[in-house]
């Protein structure tokens, strides 16, 4: 039964994912062929800081709703979600609009004083939906909404072209976390209701409580994950150029599509079940792990040979002149993102476990290492060198995250 369910959820879920994969796909090489460098440069400024925010934003509470153990504590970690969503959105506002009264950043960076406050309260609101239907395993609704989420996206982004040639992207991915709140909140209808029934001072306190280890590591840990994961983003327009970092963008995306989209719905219906069998039987929680991790090396390893082998011509035919040097960034970074894949259930485990505080040095090693090398780098007037020590972190990482985790399970069984 529990297999039955698993297999069922991922198999809803990789259906969403496989539509979106393909849109998203297509999408992405016609762009290409509308907005230059640069825009894709901006919109992985943005979405990186974003990225950012959004740990601090719910204080990670939202990740704790899949291992909840009663409906009380759902409706309380709900609450708890959106109360610091809201609390910090608005903060990050306030921020964004005293660098923009005192001239703090560049013109062509603006945008993103109001862009971003306004995309991570949106962003919260659709991590804290997404974690409810995955711990209901209503994963029909979420399967759902990467497709809405992949059309809206592509097809506003192709709309704006027009009218906005630098910020179209940006926008684009805006105006798309819009219509994904939306349907989620249409599918939530009686959700508020439930919460209020639920909720109290009280029950709020005690849960907050209970589930601490979130705001007071995960959330840090999540941030500086991103920052290390999207440390990039953040250098490269101040060490290089938004051009480079669109190039760096695309490579990654492309790299990434093939197998990312079916490990993501993979996780997210690992997590949840992972929680209850770490609770009721660890032997086969370490069998769902090493199953589920097959698959994901099945389905990451034909993608890696395939990259590794016509990176230079799959750019050539697909992508215009301008970005063929995407090509050279996507040979480096193939082994990273080929560790990430398989090792993202390690991740998920960290978190069962209760390992967020090991968890957290970890992120504060990976970031001190990447800044470090970027940097020499960039000293050494190599984008392309610090690609490489993007990628050689990242994989050292991944191996650290993968035996921490693994000698846990073991030594519990």
């Amino acid at each position: 039964m529990v297999k039955s369910d698993f297999l069922k959820g991922i198999s809803v879920l990789a259906g969403g994912t496989m539509v979106a994969q393909v849109v998203t796909f297509l999408a992405t090489i016609y762009l290409t062929q509308l907005y230059l460098p640069d825009s894709f440069g901006l919109l992985s400024l943005g979405t990186s800081i974003i990225s950012l925010c959004i740990p601090f934003a719910t204080l990670r509470f939202d990740k704790a709703i899949t291992i909840a153990e009663n409906d009380k504590e759902i409706y309380n970690l709900i609450v708890l979600s959106f109360i610091s969503n809201t609390f910090v959105s608005v903060a990050i506002l306030i921020i964004g609009l005293i660098i923009y009264f005192f001239n703090l950043f560049t013109v062509i960076h603006y945008s993103l004083v109001f862009i971003i406050p306004f995309s991570v309260f949106l962003y919260g609101l659709i991590n804290v939906f997404q974690m409810y239907f995955d711990k209901r395993t209503k994963f029909n609704v979420t399967s759902k909404s990467v497709i809405i989420d992949a059309l809206s996206k592509s097809g506003i982004q192709f709309t704006l072209h027009n009218f906005f040639p630098f910020l179209g992207m940006l926008l684009g991915y805006v105006a798309a976390l819009i219509i994904s709140t939306s349907y989620y909140y249409y599918n939530t209808v009686s959700l508020v209701k439930k919460c209020k029934e639920n909720i109290s001072k009280k029950n709020l306190y005690t849960t907050a409580k209970k589930y601490d280890k979130f705001p007071k590591f995960y959330a840090l840990s999540n941030i500086l994950k991103s920052a290390s994961h999207n440390i990039c983003s953040f250098t490269f327009p101040l060490l290089f150029s938004l051009t480079i970092l669109g190039n760096f963008s695309i490579a990654f995306k492309i790299v990434k599509l093939p197998a990312q989209l079916l490990s993501m719905a993979i996780r997210r219906a690992y997590c949840p079940k992972g929680a209850s069998l770490y609770l009721t039987d660890k032997k086969a929680l370490l069998r769902l792990y090493l199953k589920s991790t097959k698959v994901l090396i099945f389905i990451s390893i034909i993608p890696f040979i395939i990259f590794q082998v016509f990176a230079d011509d799959l750019f050539k035919m697909f992508f215009k002149e301008s970005w063929w040097a995407a090509a050279d960034y996507a040979k480096v970074i193939l082994l990273y993102v080929l560790f990430n894949i398989i090792n993202s259930l390690a991740h998920e485990n960290m978190i069962i476990f209760g390992l967020q505080k090991k968890l957290l040095f970890i992120e504060i090693l990976w970031l001190i290492l990447s800044l470090i090398l970027i940097f020499v780098a960039s000293n050494l007037n190599s984008a392309y060198l610090a690609v490489v020590f993007y990628a050689l972190v990242g994989v050292f990482m991944e191996i650290i995250v993968f035996t921490i985790q693994y000698k846990k399970i073991r030594s519990e069984l």
